[in-house]
């Protein structure tokens, strides 16, 4: 069991070797971002959201992973070890 796109960890290595993410999005939105995948160019989408909002020009690109870790409510389960 994966448990989807948040893996089970339990050391810094497999954390290390999560799939990471990323997406671009406006610093003056709540909500407004673009995911990003190989190829896409983040200054593209800012320059198509600030030509419809010219106010709107601060933008931050941001990677992520997700993972899970095991807790009393949610442990591990043995098939992810």
């Amino acid at each position: 069991m994966n448990n989807g796109p948040f893996p089970w960890v339990v050391t810094k290595e497999e954390l290390e070797q999560a799939p990471t993410g990323a997406f671009v999005e406006c610093a003056d939105c709540l909500g407004d971002n673009r995911a990003l995948r190989d190829g896409d160019d983040p200054l593209r989408w800012a320059r198509d959201h600030v030509a419809m909002l010219p106010h709107h020009n601060r933008f931050r690109v941001v990677t992520l992973k997700n993972f899970s870790i095991a807790s009393v409510l949610s442990p591990t389960p043995d098939s992810a070890r």
